[in-house]
């Protein structure tokens, strides 16, 4: 008997407690930054005129993201070879940081979003005119960010981008650059 209220204890504590998006970053901190971007970001011109945005439920994966890269195996490629174009001339990210990057791209965890994100309606549907992000990937300080949006507003049109910012203040964030842009 005490065995398995231990074993009950356990395993509450860690379904309790657990982090839903990644094992290394906090979901509040993911949460408040897609939150941010959420509310912040101005709706695309092709994007519904009123109303909320339309997220998709489950955030996308960084390693079946269509970031711009050549060769059919995007799925099986390390963070540092399928951002080395990107990280070989990038001056926001220190060395440290792209390797925290990279751990928290190994360390992703495929779930759908667990909050009700403001300015957004979650949608099991992906799609036309409806958002994907990838969990954002944090520099060590938590003073840089970088995610993946996807946006598809039908046959022939939809875009994405790897976006990059900087945190302003406790607050806000400005963007710092693109990369991997691709428009249909």
């Amino acid at each position: 008997m005490k065995k398995t209220l231990v074993i009950l204890f356990i395993l509450y504590s860690y379904l309790s407690y657990g982090q839903t998006y990644s094992s290394i970053i906090s979901d509040s901190d993911i949460e408040q930054f897609v939150q941010w971007e959420i509310l912040t970001t101005p709706k695309y011109s092709e994007d519904r005129k009123w109303g909320k945005k339309k997220l998709y439920y489950k955030p996308e994966s960084w390693k079946k993201a269509m970031v711009h890269i050549s060769g059919p195996m995007g799925d099986t490629l390390s963070f540092e070879i399928k951002f080395y174009r990107f990280l070989s001339k990038d001056t926001v990210f220190t060395k440290e940081d792209v390797a925290f990057l990279s751990q928290q791209y190994e360390a992703e965890k495929q779930n759908v979003w667990e909050t009700k994100f403001e300015g957004a309606n979650l949608v099991k549907s992906s799609g036309r005119n409806v958002h994907e992000f990838t969990i954002p990937l944090f520099s060590i300080d938590k003073s840089k960010v970088m995610f993946w949006k996807y946006f598809y507003c039908g046959s022939l049109c939809a875009h994405a981008c790897v976006f990059i910012y900087e945190k302003v203040d406790e607050n806000n964030w400005k963007l710092v650059s693109k990369y991997g842009c691709w428009i249909s």
